[in-house]
Order: structure tokens, then sequence, then C-alpha cells
């Protein structure tokens, strides 16, 4: 297993982690109002959450921010004992995201601390330690810890609250984990800790005792607060980096189980062939509500050929059930009856090489197997909300990259359902999991799924490899950072915090306004200022960070200006926030295109994805119709939608060659040289070869969200070291022109055609027409 570091971390995941710490570290001073305790009057914990697709990397988004949090305890619990496992081994040295954490942090099982382990965790000033454990061990009934019992005057309990002369001196975070399942008020113990922050990584409902850290009187107000503090990963950008599976084929199959569980057998053959040249292992699940129905699924199973020893029958009392039926076990393997829970966890399962396990409610606990390609799932007796739980568990790629067969970038679910439950669980699959990003391929009927095929080149062509950076000059760089910082004045680097005391006499429920009471304290979270700059700027731009952290000079943070300790909620705190947009400004100004003369990019072939597939709509059939071309590279695509088809049926009509260019780390592309962009990388959806020139042509216009993106992305001309000339057009639906500003708007005189986009001498130039066969003659 390779570790992750910082630079395999995707823009959303550093993106969201910033946020995250940015959040944390600036309560009660930044943009939320501090909520205070009505009986102490002391600051109540921040509530903040992140929003996450599963798959999404959540704990590496939670590393991260642990990272950029510098100080303190964190409580990393939630509710499932596989997930604690799970992310202990993952976080400790040597784990596949321990390189996100600083080097001195300390990674300990509740169960397993020592007294010397203990006492060093609760006396440490500085530095992350990260405790692990279920919610539930917390509970005084059993009290697994032992965390309840007095040792000396107080419990360790008391201690990780902060209590006594032993007791905590970090700040501690408490981090919430998969948060499916909540119990009712196990918030509220967890609140005896007197933590900084809460951060809930999970999608549910507030918690009750948890909802007097918001404001707001109704239950609607309290909602639309944690909305605002709360940091959404969007599901595309976690397909469009390749973490998820790109499709998910639903197959409404209409018939008997024996044929239903056919298909799903011989798609996890097709799928398994295609896997042995990756030397990797294709799992199949059959998902029932009844053991006895699962037996039956077995029987399906082995008539069709499957080994008996590599189906895991993972259901309580299945051996009984099979021994009542045949008189015998029959060779049927009860992975699940009387086994210990490390033995029968699914990892377990998957080492022990099981291709085909028959799972029921146990698939809950904590399972994301990426090679887990085909799912069938018996709905009777089943909620739509349990489905999609389970098809949720069947999304994840493997080892989060695309491979370059597009069969194995999707899941493939076998359902028996009515048609209207069927339409009832696309649109429940595509609430509960916000699949904007993922495209769901609904089919009636069993009938195969066709398998993508490869079409290859007509010829060998290649496109120049074009990257960025930040100008020549690191001296340049640094002094972006070093002319908007100074050496603060001492006071100017502090803090006060207060606690605000205020008294309701219950008689009249009105406040008794002469025991009010400020206390003024001093903050203790501090940062310094190259931490701080480094944090919001990579918030705004994951380009800004590299193996060494930043762009910038790896001894810059070492300079006396930068290493000054500054609190939040002081005056420097605002002046360095509004240093990051002349900041920014400035590495906006020296960013530049670079072609990479010496490693070309080759056209490569064209997956073609289902093709001629028999979807259940009219627009689905057209897209994956396969369409012949004459001088594209390819001979035929497919995948398009009507205005895609427009713009290759009229690129073919030029004569030139040409090609489609889907998104991958293969395909030509151009960086967004602006920071801060929604997408790190352009792809235009066309490639046009013109006279000595190479056209980057795209027919959506998505990069129009800024008027600095579009002039900067179609002044191409700025690309340095690239002999052949390459430039960007696009082309729209409707008619615009540019404003004085430059800024494209709609022509109010016609709405009617389409719109040639591309740089001319002075700007932004559009010509209008009703076909695009004219523009594509005008633009070559």
């Amino acid at each position: 297993m390779k570790p992750i570091t910082r630079d395999d971390l995707k823009p959303f995941q550093i993106r969201s982690a910033s946020r995250l710490a940015e959040m944390i570290l600036n309560y009660p001073h930044g943009q939320f109002k501090p909520r205070y305790d009505p009986d102490t009057g002391a600051t109540l914990p921040f509530l903040s959450r992140l929003r996450a697709i599963t798959g999404a990397g959540k704990t590496p988004i939670l590393a991260q921010t642990a990272t950029y949090l510098e100080t303190g305890v964190i409580l990393w619990t939630t509710n499932r004992s596989a997930v604690i496992a799970q992310t202990i081994a993952n976080l400790r040295p040597g784990g596949k995201y321990a390189s996100l954490l600083p080097e001195s942090t300390q990674v300990f099982s509740l169960s397993e601390m020592s007294s010397t382990d203990w006492n060093s965790t609760m006396q440490a000033k500085q530095g992350i330690t990260i405790l692990l454990a279920t919610v539930s061990s917390f509970n005084k009934d059993g009290d697994d810890l032992k965390i309840h019992r007095k040792i000396g005057e107080q419990t360790r309990w008391e201690m990780l609250g902060g209590q006594g002369e032993e007791g905590r001196v970090r700040p501690i975070f408490i981090f919430y984990d998969e948060g499916h399942g909540v119990t009712e008020k196990q918030f509220t113990k967890l609140r005896e800790l007197d933590p900084k922050a809460f951060v809930l990584a999970s999608a549910s409902p507030l918690p009750e005792d948890l909802t007097d850290l918001l404001p707001g009187k109704t239950q609607e107000e309290r909602e639309g607060a944690l909305a605002e503090r709360t940091v959404i990963v969007p599901t595309k950008e976690v397909v469009d980096e390749g973490l998820l599976k790109e499709r998910l084929y639903f197959m409404d199959c209409n018939t008997e189980q024996v044929n239903a569980i056919k298909e799903a057998n011989n798609k996890w053959t097709e799928i398994s062939k295609k896997l042995v040249k990756h030397k990797k292992r294709a799992i199949a699940s059959f998902i029932v509500n009844e053991t006895i129905r699962g037996v039956d699924v077995w029987e399906d199973l082995v008539s069709l050929g499957v080994p008996r020893d590599k189906i895991a029958v993972h259901l309580n009392r299945a051996k009984d059930i099979a021994i009542d039926r045949f008189g015998s076990a029959n060779g049927l393997l009860d992975t699940y009856t009387g086994k210990n829970p490390s033995d029968r966890s699914p990892e377990a399962l998957v080492q022990a090489g099981y291709t085909h396990i028959i799972w029921n409610l146990t698939l809950r606990e904590g399972w994301d197997e990426p090679y887990a390609y085909v799912a069938y799932i018996d709905s009777k007796g089943k909620s739509t909300i349990d489905i999609v739980q389970k098809i949720g568990r069947f999304v994840r790629q493997p080892e989060a990259k695309r491979f370059n067969d597009p069969d194995l970038n999707a899941s493939y679910f076998y359902l028996n359902i009515p048609d209207e439950e069927f339409e009832a669980l696309l649109k429940a699959t595509q609430d509960e999991m916000e699949t904007e990003g993922q495209e769901l391929i609904p089919l009636t009927g069993v009938r195969s799924i066709p398998m993508s095929r490869i079409i290859s080149v007509k010829e060998e062509v290649f496109v120049p490899k074009i990257t960025y950076r930040f100008g020549d000059n690191l001296e340049e760089r640094d002094r972006a950072l070093l002319d908007n910082v100074t050496l603060y004045h001492e006071k100017a680097l502090q803090a006060e915090g207060a606690i605000k005391t205020r008294v309701i006499a219950m008689k009249t429920l009105e406040e008794d306004k002469s025991l009010r009471s400020n206390e003024v304290r001093t903050s203790n979270d501090s940062t310094s200022v190259w931490n701080y700059l480094s944090m919001r700027l990579g918030n705004i731009d994951s380009r800004i960070v590299n193996s060494n952290n930043t762009i910038f000079s790896a001894d810059i943070k070492n300079y006396e200006i930068m290493e000054q300790r500054v609190r939040y909620g002081s005056d420097v705190i605002k002046q360095l926030e509004n240093a990051i947009i002349p900041i920014s400004q400035r590495l906006n100004e020296i960013i530049q295109l670079v072609s990479m003369q010496r490693s070309q990019i080759q056209i490569q072939s064209f997956k073609m994805i289902s093709p001629n597939i028999s979807g259940k709509s009219d627009l689905q059939r057209e897209k994956y119709r396969v369409r012949d071309y004459k001088n594209a590279i390819h001979a035929q695509y497919n995948g398009m939608n009507a205005f895609e088809v427009l713009v290759a049926d009229a690129l073919d009509s030029l004569g030139n060659r040409w090609c489609r260019n889907p998104v991958s780390n293969d395909s030509f592309r151009l960086p967004i040289p602006i920071l801060g962009a929604d997408s790190l990388w352009f792809y235009p959806d066309f490639i046009l070869w013109g006279n000595d020139e190479i056209i980057a042509l795209d027919p959506k216009g998505k990069h129009l969200a800024e008027d600095a993106i579009l002039n900067k992305l179609l002044d191409t001309a700025l690309i340095k070291g690239h002999s052949t000339p390459v430039r960007v057009a696009l082309i729209l639906e409707g008619n615009f022109v540019p404003d004085a500003q430059g800024t494209l708007r709609k022509n109010g005189k016609s709405s009617d055609g389409y719109t040639l986009v591309r740089r001319g001498p002075i700007g932004i130039k559009t010509i209008h027409d009703i076909r695009i066969l004219p523009l594509l003659k005008k633009l070559i």
C-alpha cells in the first residue's frame, strides 16, 4: 500500500480541509458569532460539518485538517467499531494517511493507552495527538475503557475534559466520522469534554443534543446556520478526479430470480476477464433480506458453475438451513455463524479469496470494496432507503484511478423490482448520493449490457503537452508574499477572549441585567504568519502547494516576519486576510503556460462506452448510438449529446483532421491560468487541425464564469516554448456578444443559431451564424 502524501491529495480535499480548519481556528473571532452557555457564560463549542459522498476521502480530508490545526488533542470517534479499526491503521506510522500528519503526531487507541501515554498526552503543550474510540465506549454503563474510574482524585474522562492539575492542557477537537445511525443524546456525553469544536463528517440530520450550538429559534433556522458551517464536496469533482466510478448501471430484471442471478454472474465473468491483466480479482455481491433466500441464491450460483469454495454465505444460521434442506452442509461455507468479529469482517472475506459473497443487513457495517463491481439486490421486504444505502457501498473506484477500459470504471446492479419502485429507486439514489457527476443508466428486462470497445487511431498524431509555472524567478514569487507582510507590533499580534455571563430569572423568564459579567481572557489559539498564509492560499488554489508545501522557496517559512506567532482574532489576522487578494493577484500576473516539446501527447484510441445500448429513454439511446466519421482520427464515436453531435458532423464536413478529446490524464489539456478557478484544467471536447496550427474547440462554454479566465484561456499566444501554434475557440448555442468589459452576454436581437468565440487582435471576438459549418470555416 502506497502512502498518501500531500502531493497526492485532490484539489477539493485540500480546499475542504483548509476551509474546515479556517472556520475552527477563527472561532469565536471570525465570521461566526460565538454562542454562550446560559449557566456559565462560557463560549460554546463551534459546530461544523463535512458533507461528502462515500469515496470522496473523508479520512484524508480530516487528517489534513488536523495538520492545519497545529496544536490540540483530537478525539476521533464514531458509532462503528469497523471504522475506528480502519482509521487507526491508516493514521499510524506506516499507514495510508500517516504522511499527511505532522511528523510528531501521536495516534492512540484509547483502549491501548498506558499510564505514561496518558500523562504525556494530558500535559503536552504543543503538537497533535489523535485518540480513537467508538462513542459507545464512553458510556458509564459497562465503561469498556475504564475511563470513568477514578485515578487518585479524578477520572480519565475528567482529565480529558481539562479538569484539575493533571487535566488536558491543549484544546480538544471532536471529529465524528460516519454519522449514519447517530444514537440519542450521544453528543451530550462528548460535550462534557469542553471541546473547542465538533466536526461532523456526516450528511445525517442535525443531532438534537447539538442544536443549541447554532443560532436560530426554529429547526429550519438552525439547519440554515449549519449549512453555512458545512463544507460540501461536490460529487462531480470526486468523479472527475477518478475516486468514484463514472457510471452506475441499473438492470430492472422483471424475471425469475435465477435468470437475474445468471445475468449478474455473467457480468462478473466479463469484468473478471478484464481484470486478469491487472492481476486483480472482481467480487460479486448478492444481498438478500432473509437467510433462507440467501441459501436459494447459493443454489443458483452453484448450478451456474461457481465453485462452492469461492462462495461466502455471510448469513446467520446459513449452515443450519442447508443441513435441513440437503441433509448436510453440501459444501456451503457459512462465514458468519459462530465466527469471531475479525474473522467475519468484509476484509477477511476478501483476503480469503471469496469471489461471490451473499450478504444481508451485515453489509451496513462499514464495507466499501472498490473491486465489488456487481451486485444482485433482492428487493423483497426492503425499503428504497435500505437499497440506496447498499448501492453506496459499490461506487468507490479501485486505486482511485481510471482504467483505460471504461467497463472497469462502472458498477452494475441487478434488481427484481416493480417498475414504479424502480423509478423511485433511481430518484432516491440521485438524491441520496448527489450523483450529478455519476451517470445512472437504467435498463429494463434481462439483457446483456454491451461491452465497451476500443476504436484505434487511423494514424499516429501528436499534440503539445502544456503545463504551467509561476514565472521564471523564485524570488519574484517570494516577493508576492514578503511585500504584503511586515514585522508587527506585539499588541497587534495578540487577541483578547472573553467569558460573558448572562442570567435568566426563572420566575420572569427575563434576563437579570444587574448580574451580567464579562471576564477578559487571553486567547490561546495562535499560528505563525507563514502557516496562516499558506493555509489560506492553499484554500484558494491547490497549485500553490507542492512537495515543499508551497511554490515559494523552502526557507521562506523561517524568515523572521513569517515566524511571528499571531493569535486568531487579532488585528494582524485581519491584515493577513486582507493581504490574500493582492498576493493572489501578484501570482496571477506571473503564472505562465509552457509547452513541453520533448514530451508530446499522442492521441490515444477512443474508448467507446456501451455502444448502441438500449436505454430506457430516447436521449440515452441517442447518446450511446455509434456514429461513423470520415475525416476524424477515429472511425467512430459515441457518448455525445445532441449539440456535440452537430459540432462533430460539421467538423467532419470541413475535410480537415479532427478528433474527440475525452477527459483523462492522457488527453490534450490546458491549465487554467487563474488561481481559484473551479477546475485546474481545460479539456476541449474537440481538437481540430488547421493550417499549421491546432485548434482546441469546446462547444459548452463552461469556462465563461469569469472574464479573466476567458481572456487568458483564449490568449494562447502566451504559451512559451511551443513551435506549433495552439488556439482556443468556443462554440455556443445562441447569439452572444461581448460588452465593454469583455463579458459575453446574449444578444437581445436574436437567440437563434450559434456563436463562435475566439481571440481577436484587440480582445474577444464573436461571430454569429444560424449554422455551425460556416463558423468553423471562418475559424480555419
